[in-house]
């Protein structure tokens, strides 16, 4: 499980990473072009429609030009919806390699994509980061210091319009005897059928007693195992 938690925590900042990276190199690349290129008229000679691994198309394609009275076909490595076959676009061209191209308009927008990807990405990352393990921590070491008091649901909600890597963002409030209240936001997979009512263990510092943790682990195995135990039944 600890497993499993570590690496939905830590993917999101992986390929938030790699995003940023291939932002800049492709940032860096349109600077080059900026700087050197030269602008011509390409045709557009090719479409080729490819479906990828979730159902999507990717498309690719090829133009035709001329540098130097000779004649070039290339890949481009840019797609719009408003391109055909026969369209004339703008590119723009390394004057000691002509094949080596870009399209001539907004040619920053791509890596502008992927830098703004790779930051969203960084911030689920954090935020799950930030959710899961420090509560974890402070979690174990109250539970081997700290007091441990029963407390009851009284208010359960999540967010049914955000989801951060397929969970949805919850909200746990419970109340003990004396009516303190305590209150953990977290992750779940499966917001459906709890509710409030339900026991849950609280640990408090006995020195501070504003500093606990919500055991939000075993209140939610222990509702899952009485929802198998009814659905068995």
């Amino acid at each position: 499980m600890k497993n499993r938690k570590l690496v939905a925590v830590i993917l999101p900042i992986f390929i938030s990473v790699i995003l940023i990276v291939i932002g800049f190199i492709l940032y860096d690349n349109s600077l080059k072009f900026d700087k050197r290129g030269v602008k011509t008229d390409a045709v557009i000679v090719r479409i080729d429609e490819k479906r990828d691994s979730d159902g999507d198309y990717d498309h690719i394609v090829y133009v035709r030009y001329t540098v130097n009275g000779r004649e070039y076909i290339t890949r481009l490595g840019t797609y719009t919806s408003s391109m055909y076959v026969g369209k004339t676009v703008p590119i723009l061209y390394m004057p000691n390699n002509p094949s080596d191209i870009i399209y001539g308009k907004l040619t920053k927008f791509p890596a502008i994509v992927f830098i703004v990807m790779g930051g969203v990405f960084f911030i689920i990352g954090v935020i799950a980061l930030s959710r899961t393990f420090p509560a974890a921590g402070r979690l174990g070491r109250l539970k081997a210091s700290g007091r441990c008091v029963e407390a009851t649901v009284v208010d359960f909600s999540y967010s049914r319009n955000t989801r951060i890597m397929e969970k949805y963002p919850a909200t746990l409030v419970c109340a003990d005897s004396e009516n303190n209240e305590y209150k953990v936001k977290f992750l779940i997979k499966n917001p459906f059928g709890y509710g409030i009512g339900g026991k849950v263990k609280v640990y408090v510092d006995e020195s501070n007693p504003k500093k606990y943790a919500v055991d939000v682990e075993s209140w939610l195995s222990s509702v899952e195992s009485v929802q198998s135990g009814a659905a068995q039944f």
